[in-house]
């Protein structure tokens, strides 16, 4: 993808974003940076689990392919697509588990993304 993927082009950034997981709900990400260069994905942040890392991609498309990996030793892949204004989103995925994921980059000079309107977004299905 090119250097220009929308609002998240560029340096780190701040994010939010969450997770949700079968009996757990929705799990925030807690002090989450992002940056997206190239099409190439970094980034760091915790949740209830522990301190993580983000290395991914972004195609053409949109599609995302992220690898999360925590320092308490396992990964999760997240697979989705980014919707070019910031927000990126789908399916995670490990061993024995599942769920919907959110990611939304904090913009600079662009309009800010409406952190409410995120949060209101319902829980998924929970299998």
């Amino acid at each position: 993808m090119a250097d220009d993927v929308g609002g998240a082009s560029g340096p780190v950034r701040q994010a939010h974003g969450w997770w949700e997981q079968r009996h757990l709900g929705r799990q925030a990400m807690d002090a989450l940076t992002v940056s997206i260069t190239g099409g190439v994905v970094r980034g760091q942040g915790r949740d209830r689990i522990a301190p993580f890392t983000l290395d991914g991609t972004i195609d053409q498309r949109g599609a995302v392919a992220i690898l999360k990996r925590y320092q308490a030793g396992h990964s999760v892949h997240y697979v989705g697509m980014y919707d070019g204004e910031g927000v990126l989103s789908g399916r995670w995925h490990l061993t024995g588990g599942e769920g919907r994921w959110l990611i939304a980059i904090r913009g600079g000079d662009e309009a800010e993304i409406d952190l409410d309107a995120i949060e209101a977004i319902e829980p998924g299905p929970r299998d």
